[in-house]
């Protein structure tokens, strides 16, 4: 009886949790569509809150598409982060370290220095197949009688060190674009519309309910290999399955905004010292202060020296880069 009492409990202050999470990005959402450089003032009364998003040129063609497309953002680098940390076990995991983003800005670049009349589409486009095309290539390379979690870290590593300096080699070739490109790389949502987001929003969507289903597995990954074959789950089909999913949804996000980095690095990593490796949980968590942590980043890059605007990839690396130094500080390896 004790235990169900305490299993209650705890149930209970998860969902508060929850709940204040989803009240705070609400907060956030609000915030981030009324500051910026032009000030707009709302009826939040029921049902005028509607009609004012909606009739409101300044929020409806600009701030509202920009906002939604920075919570989906935020939720897909945050459930990628969570995959990598669980098939890596390693906490210093993310699309940012091995080479997921950095697959993606190597070709959108390229794209740029390649198709200098191009459609709108060929960057975005570009930037998916290279994020696809290095998750694979970290795959094979690190293949060898199965996947090494280790050894999935280090190549990993190694091939975002490698398309990092074809990135700056093409830049530095072809000076012209370097202004454009430099916007994306820093990871902006300025220019974001509805279109952006009529994207990634199935992206995200499909993203966070197949992580959900792989919720049991993705929990598994963190015991004993001789065990998880015991329980009938098969490591490197799975964490083969994952490891796509995870390039999908950072696929997803960096096509659109460019590589936001951190954001997969410190939400799931904070998140399991908050609430232990129930990942059915942890998605949840992550995917609302992910959301949360990109929408604030861009709210404050747009206000605090307005009209001049800094990337949200900027502030989220100032907010994640003193934690990631805690992190390697607090590394055995």
């Amino acid at each position: 009886m004790n235990s169900i009492f305490k299993q209650y409990k705890s149930n209970k202050k998860v969902y508060i949790n929850i709940l204040f999470l989803f009240l705070l990005l609400i907060l956030i959402f609000i915030l981030g569509n009324i500051l910026g450089d032009v000030k707009v003032h709302l009826d939040f009364t029921f049902p005028h809150i509607f009609y004012n998003l909606k009739n409101n040129i300044i929020i409806y063609e600009y701030r509202l598409p920009r906002t939604l497309v920075a919570i989906c953002v935020g939720v897909n680098f945050a459930l990628a982060g969570c995959i990598l940390q669980s098939i890596t076990r390693n906490s210093l995991a993310a699309p940012n370290i091995i080479g997921i983003n950095s697959g993606a800005s190597f070709f959108s670049v390229l794209s740029l220095f390649v198709f200098t009349q191009s459609p709108f589409f060929i960057l975005p486009v570009a930037a998916f197949f290279g994020a696809i095309f290095s998750c694979f290539l970290v795959y094979i390379i690190s293949f060898k009688n199965g996947i090494n979690p280790i050894r999935l870290i280090l190549t990993g590593i190694a091939i975002d060190i490698l398309f990092q300096a074809g990135t700056s080699f093409i830049l530095i070739q072809n000076s012209l674009e370097v202004g454009s490109a430099f916007m994306w790389l820093s990871g902006s949502l300025w220019g974001k519309t509805w279109g952006d987001f009529y994207f990634i929003f199935p992206c995200t969507i499909v993203g966070f309910l197949v992580t959900f289903l792989f919720s049991y597995k993705l929990k598994a990954f963190h015991l004993n290999e001789d065990i998880i074959i015991g329980i009938g789950i098969n490591i490197n089909r799975n964490r083969f399955i994952l490891l796509f999913i995870s390039a999908f949804l950072s696929a997803s996000a960096v096509s659109i905004v460019g590589p936001i980095g951190f954001i997969g690095l410190i939400v799931p990593h904070l998140v399991k010292i908050l609430v232990g490796y129930n990942y059915k949980i942890i998605i949840i968590y992550s995917s609302l202060i992910g959301a949360i942590l990109v929408v604030f980043s861009d709210m404050i890059g747009r206000t605090i020296f307005a009209p001049f605007e800094i990337p949200a990839g900027i502030i989220a690396s100032l907010i994640g880069s003193p934690y990631f130094i805690y992190l390697l500080l607090k590394s055995r390896f």
